[in-house]
C-alpha cells in the first residue's frame, strides 16, 4: 500500500537530519509511528536505507517491541488482560464476548478502522 506523499516526505525530512546507524533506529521508528499511526513496510524500508542498516534489522526491532505497530489501529483500541490473575477471573470469556460483538479476533482491526482488539498482560 502506498502511503501519502506528505507522510513519506515528513519521514524523509526527519531521517535526512538524523545520524546514520542502529543507534538512531528506535527514535526513527517512533517518529514513523507518530507520522503514520503505525510503521508500514514502506517506512521500514526507507528507515533502513536512510540509516544505512539492513531492513531485517529494522523489522527485527519493530517485531520485538510490542509498542510498535505494523498495521493500522482502530480509532478505539481495546485491550483485554490475559495474565494469570485476570485469566482466572474469566478474561477469556470477556475476550470471546468482545470478539463476537466486534466481529474480529484478538490482534485484528475492523475494516472500518473503528475498533482494534488485542491482549496484554498486567
Amino acid at each position: 500500500m502506498n502511503q501519502s506523499l506528505e507522510s513519506i516526505n515528513a519521514l524523509t525530512s526527519y531521517l535526512d537530519v538524523t545520524e546514520q546507524g542502529e543507534s538512531a533506529l528506535i527514535m526513527a521508528l517512533q517518529k514513523a509511528q507518530s507520522i503514520f499511526g503505525y510503521i508500514p513496510q514502506e517506512a521500514q524500508r526507507l528507515i533502513a536505507q536512510k540509516l544505512d542498516i539492513p531492513v531485517a534489522t529494522v523489522y527485527g526491532v519493530v517485531s520485538f517491541y510490542s509498542f510498535f505497530q505494523t498495521e493500522p489501529k482502530g480509532k478505539n483500541d481495546i485491550r483485554v488482560c490475559t495474565g494469570t490473575a485476570c485469566f482466572v477471573r474469566k478474561a477469556d470469556k470477556l475476550l470471546q464476548y468482545l470478539e463476537d460483538q466486534l466481529g474480529i479476533k484478538a490482534g485484528e482491526t475492523r475494516k472500518d478502522l473503528e475498533y482494534s482488539l488485542g491482549t496484554v498482560r498486567c
